[in-house]
């Protein structure tokens, strides 16, 4: 005899399975969320944050939530409205089955946001652990660096003394751990502590070498010494006070002549000690972190005001742009292509300092002292240094377009191949500046004092020179097609051989006969009327380009002025 399996078969309304299934899916999926949470490692990825994924989550699952809700207190009302004691047993098995299975659903809907509410506060409490754990950290290395150690030395009398001194090795060890809890800030918590970490740091530098503490430049201490604090006029220096300076301070190996000059405060600079090498440790921490983008957003700019940083070694400097410089102490400092984009450097002393390939990028250093200092090939674009002291500074090949040097000390600097297409130097002295090759093209050098100035094969396309003066300028080979001068630039003794000259009014100009023959022009060139028309030049106005261009005839003047002649005008009958 066999027996047949016994088969229940349970049918339910679509709206009770419906609620069923969907229940038991919430259920299971905030059960995976709360295992994966509740039982997460501390974080090592800085993307992933607990609390703002169950913030989304809730957000999203909320209306849901109170739907299923609200369905399953009115399932369980009509299964209750429903009820009927008298009815047959399958039918009783079916009611009581689909009680208790809303009843369970019930029971896992109402635990479901529990378990995430309990999750959420853990991450929250954890993430407190965290930020007060990340407290520590920088109270404990704040400390570091102001240790101090105990040493014993001789006095003068040949006494044993004990003094303090700072303990550089500590203090090191301070900084370094600085430098690990800003990468640890910026890894795993989006940089929540590394803006405070660069106040520490800069703080630490300005405090530790203080501009005041600065050894003062042998101008200064020469105004100080010898005129009481006067401005230093070349005129007035006696040969016996200069003398008697040098011998103080051993500087006998330079001319008289120089009166205390460039040379020697560059070679003074040169001598300068070196940063002690805690400051040194807190500049490169500084400089080779990457994080302007994060800086930005929080509004924070390195603040280095009024910092002793003579001869400090920043060449490695990854990042100093926006950084605030003014007024510090930076003589021979190297910043050889080092960032210091949009930097504010006003009143800073950055004599005999090395920035070749520097980006200086709209940096701002009006009234800065640059003399000596080496900024070739730097990018100087925008730059402003009105009023700076530019006395013999080198910027060979460097981007100076649009840069502001309205009343800057340029006496003797090299600016041979730069690029000074717009740049304003109303006012500055250029005196034997040297800018052979530049590019000159609408720059502004109104009431500028040029003379002696080297321009050779300069593009001076466009510029003003209105009541410059040009004495002893050498433009030989210099492209002058649209300068501006006028009766107030000063001429005399130019020299002006082979430049060429299309496109001015120069009627009011203050140019001889001589200078004028030495030029090549054509018809629109308006000239003063003593100067006669020299017979090389074209009694039209050539085009632009072509055989006959204005620069090809320039040319095969150059080449063979002998024997050139002028071509004829095509137009002409």
């Amino acid at each position: 005899m066999s027996s047949a399996p016994i088969t229940i078969g349970i049918t339910l309304p679509p709206q009770i399975a419906y609620t069923l299934l969907t229940t038991l899916g919430i259920i299971l999926l905030s059960g995976v969320v709360f295992l994966i949470l509740a039982n997460q490692k501390p974080r090592t990825e800085p993307e992933f944050t607990a609390h703002g994924f169950l913030n989304v989550l809730a957000a999203v699952l909320a209306p849901v939530w109170l739907l299923l809700f609200a369905h399953i207190i009115w399932s369980l009302w009509q299964l209750a409205s429903q009820f009927d004691p008298t009815q047959q047993n399958a039918d009783m098995r079916w009611h009581i089955l689909a009680f208790v299975g809303l009843i369970t659903a019930l029971g896992g809907l109402i635990s479901a946001p529990l378990a995430l509410v309990r999750v959420w506060t853990t991450e929250r409490q954890t993430r407190t652990a965290e930020q007060g754990h990340m407290t520590d950290r920088i109270s404990k290395a704040v400390e570091h660096l102001g240790a101090e150690k105990t040493v014993k030395k001789l006095n003068d009398n040949g006494q044993t003394v004990e003094t303090s001194e700072p303990n550089i090795e500590v203090r090191i060890g301070g900084l370094l751990s600085l430098e690990r809890i800003s990468q640890d800030s910026v890894r795993f918590d989006k940089g929540r502590d590394h803006v405070r970490v660069m106040e520490i740091l800069c703080a630490y530098v300005r405090e530790n070498s203080n501009a005041r503490d600065a050894k003062d430049s042998l101008r200064y201490r020469y105004e100080v010494e010898v005129h009481g604090g006067d401005y230093i006029d070349g005129d007035v220096i006696t040969e016996q006070t200069a003398q008697e300076f040098m011998d103080k301070h051993n500087l006998n190996d330079v001319s008289l002549s120089e009166k205390i000059s460039v040379r020697a405060q560059t070679q003074w600079a040169h001598s300068l000690p070196k940063p002690r090498t805690d400051i040194q440790q807190a500049l490169d921490i500084i400089g080779r972190r990457d994080q302007n983008d994060l800086e930005k957003a929080a509004g924070y700019t390195l603040d280095l005001r009024g910092s002793n940083l003579q001869a400090a070694d920043m060449a490695q400097a990854a990042d100093m742009a926006s950084g605030n410089w003014s007024h510090a102490r930076l003589q021979a400092a190297r910043m050889e292509g080092a960032n210091l984009r949009a930097a504010r450097m006003e009143g800073a002393d950055l004599s005999a300092a090395r920035m070749e390939g520097a980006d200086l990028y709209g940096a701002r250093m009006d009234g800065a002292d640059l003399s000596e200092a080496r900024m070739e090939g730097a990018d100087l674009y925008g730059a402003r240094m009105e009023g700076a002291d530019l006395y013999g500074a080198r910027m060979d090949g460097a981007d100076l377009s649009e840069a502001r040097m309205e009343g800057a000390d340029l006496y003797g600097a090299r600016m041979e191949g730069a690029n000074l297409s717009e740049a304003r130097m109303e006012g500055a002295y250029l005196y034997e500046a040297r800018m052979e090759g530049a590019n000159l093209s609408e720059a502004r050098m109104e009431g500028a004092d040029l003379s002696e100035a080297r321009m050779e094969g300069a593009y001076l396309i466009g510029a003003r020179m209105e009541g410059a003066d040009l004495f002893k300028a050498r433009m030989e080979g210099a492209n002058l097609s649209e300068a501006r001068m006028d009766s107030h630039t000063y001429l005399t003794a130019a020299q002006i051989q082979t430049a060429a000259v299309r496109d001015v009014d120069w009627r009011n100009a203050s140019w001889d006969q001589e200078q004028i023959n030495a030029m090549f022009g054509d018809a629109s060139v308006e000239l003063p009327d003593h100067i006669t028309r020299p017979a090389h030049w074209p009694d039209w106005k050539l085009p632009f380009s072509g055989e006959n261009g204005f620069y090809a005839q320039w040319r095969k003047w150059r080449d063979d002025p002998d024997n050139f002649r002028p071509p004829e005008n095509p137009d002409k009958p």
